[in-house]
């Protein structure tokens, strides 16, 4: 059953982010405008979206390449993505089912324009709407963002 919830989730995200007139995102990541400046310029990404999803059990990532160049670095196959409960510091990791591998967009053929997606595992449901994480990919960093 997990498996078959999965996938389909799986197969949501992947349609969604198929091309991004397909979905609009219209609440982005609560963030100052100073910080998504400094988190476009560094890493060449816009943090669109923060939310649960699978019943509670994955944690839905969504951003918005602004620079594929810069955004690669961060979101290299190399890289393993990470999300930080800041209130009990438990780390997350991104799911990876043997037979279609990490619930993730990775750095090849980035699209200016583009939103991609990272789920991150939430097993038991332990990080709630309003909790606070951080996303680390490499040495991107992203702290504060509220789940919604």
């Amino acid at each position: 059953m997990n498996k078959l919830v999965l996938i389909i989730i799986t197969c949501f995200g992947l349609i969604g982010c198929a091309g991004h007139s397909m979905t609009r995102m219209t609440d982005a990541v609560a963030l100052s405008a100073l910080d998504q400046d400094v988190l476009v310029e560094q890493w060449g990404i816009r943090a669109e979206r923060m939310m649960l999803t699978g019943a509670g059990n994955l944690i839905d990532f969504r951003y918005l390449v602004v620079d594929p160049i810069k955004a690669a670095k961060a979101v290299s196959p190399k890289i393993k993505p990470m999300l930080v409960d800041e209130k009990t510091g438990m780390l997350k990791d991104v799911p990876m089912p043997a037979n279609i591998g990490a619930l993730r967009n990775t750095g090849r053929n980035l699209q200016k324009g583009r939103k991609y997606f990272i789920l991150f595992n939430n097993p038991g449901g332990n990080i709630h709407l309003g909790d606070k994480v951080t996303v680390i990919m490499g040495d991107y960093k992203l702290e504060h963002i509220e789940v919604q």
